[in-house]
């Protein structure tokens, strides 16, 4: 009679959810980067002579081309992590 005990199975962990309050600063900061990156770039426009109409269109543009770039990008990173 000498055998080892075994030792109960421990299931495995979830990884940690983050909580909503932080989830909706994060977006919060992002949103305000995002604003801020758009008034400077009017600013910018409008400061190197463009006319009102196409410095609020090029921002526009730009700010755009910026989040089709930067959206995939960070879904890609954060299932990298997820599946890390």
């Amino acid at each position: 009679m000498n055998q080892k005990k075994k030792k109960p199975l421990v299931p495995p962990q979830a990884a940690p959810q983050e909580s909503p309050r932080r989830r909706k600063i994060f977006w919060a900061i992002v949103v305000a980067l995002y604003s801020l990156g758009y008034a400077l770039s009017v600013w910018g426009n409008l400061y190197f002579g463009l006319p009102r109409n196409q410095a609020f269109l090029r921002a526009f543009t730009t700010m755009l081309l910026v989040i089709l770039i930067q959206a995939p990008l960070y879904f890609w990173y954060r299932k990298r992590l997820r599946s890390a």
